[in-house]
């Protein structure tokens, strides 16, 4: 046997069920064990373990030589060509398969890094595979109504806004829960599972009903379309979804309570109010209710706004990031109407509105009493 180059290991020599420890003595032609030598022509070599890290030398059907193929051993290896060659098949296989995981690596690293970028865009996509039952379950829960308020002026105010609310045809007492909240902020909102939120604010400062059933008619459009879930599920995150997917409600019931109105009260992308708007005002005038009412409410809350915070108290410099931070969550209010104006100006060519005088009188009654 050729010894002029040879190559040292530590390896293992399986004799049946019997292991020790040995030192490999590999050269050329083959190699050396315990004194006892072994040709590279009357062995079988193969390469298998965990992972593949473990070259087997089979010297007879009951007797095994084997060792690690690691890094340093690949490198030894490398620098005696003519022992190489005899291992460079499993050498090849074993870089290969490092490449392998190491592109593994990179794609699961970038997809992590996409789920996060995109979170919300893929999140929100999930709530398409929700029934409405299922969020109408969690909504109801959340905004259970206490039994013993019922009789109360809210609810005499609420009562009757459904008995208005019976002119618009997107309206579903159902699916669509109204709520009058004592907030003095002049807003309103819709929530997960049809619950729609309208602030005395508001209220007191509508000027008609027409008004009024435009504002309602853009939120039903939010719930009606899963706007609204689908907010929610971008900010709950993956874990409580998974939970939702499992029949797990209390997960995402815990959640939407613990946040609150931040959560509860989501803005929305320039798309998805404009799609809100185009689709209230035609539905409006499809029920035959004036449209412009929605425009004209939209006006009114931004013109609100702006006076509050051009009256409200501090340095110039917090009323300009107040006034910053409205524009930002109101965007673009003029383009809107704009947008409205020319879907009514297309759409509506009978201009035959009903009146509902009557029940917005009775509505006015009540919150001049609150």
């Amino acid at each position: 046997m050729n010894m002029n180059e040879e190559v040292i290991l530590d390896g293992v020599l399986q004799e049946g069920q019997l292991k020790k420890a040995v030192t490999l003595k590999l050269s050329p032609s083959g190699l050396v064990i315990d004194q006892e030598v072994f040709f590279f022509n009357s062995v079988k070599i193969e390469q298998g373990g965990n992972n593949n890290k473990f070259i087997f030398i089979h010297l007879s059907e009951s007797r095994t030589a084997y060792f690690e193929l690691n890094t340093q051993i690949i490198n030894l290896l490398e620098e005696h060509p003519q022992i190489y060659e005899h291992f460079k098949l499993f050498i090849k296989h074993k870089a290969s398969h490092f490449y392998t995981e190491i592109v593994i690596v990179l794609v699961f690293f970038l997809m992590i890094s996409g789920i996060v970028y995109y979170r919300g865009v893929i999140f929100s996509q999930f709530s398409v595979l929700i029934p409405y039952s299922f969020e109408k379950k969690v909504g109801d829960q959340v905004f259970a109504k206490d039994s013993q308020s019922q009789f109360t002026q809210i609810n005499k105010i609420e009562d009757q806004l459904k008995v208005m609310l019976t002119q618009l045809k997107s309206f579903d007492p159902q699916k669509h829960t109204i709520h009058v909240s004592a907030k003095s902020e002049i807003n309103a909102y819709a929530t997960i599972g049809g619950h729609i939120f309208i602030n005395q604010g508001l209220l007191k400062k509508i000027e008609k009903p027409e008004q009024l059933i435009g504002v309602i008619a853009h939120e039903i459009v939010h719930i009606d379309q899963r706007h609204v879930v689908k907010n929610i599920f971008q900010s709950v995150g993956l874990f409580v979804i998974f939970q939702a997917f499992l029949g797990d409600v209390s997960g995402l019931i815990a959640v939407v309570v613990d946040q609150g109105g931040p959560l509860l009260n989501l803005s929305y992308s320039r798309d998805l109010e404009t799609e809100a708007d185009s689709q209230a005002v035609r539905v409006l005038i499809e029920s035959q209710i004036d449209p412009h009412g929605l425009s004209e409410a939209l006006s009114l809350i931004e013109r609100e706004n702006q006076r509050l915070i051009a009256e409200s108290p501090g340095s110039k410099i917090l009323s300009k990031i107040e006034k910053q931070n409205f524009l930002r969550s109101h965007p673009q209010t003029l383009d809107r109407i704009e947008s409205m104006q020319k879907i009514i100006a297309q759409t509506d060519k009978n201009n035959k509105y009903k009146q509902m005088n009557s029940e917005w009188i009775k509505i006015q009654k009540l919150i001049q009493e609150l």
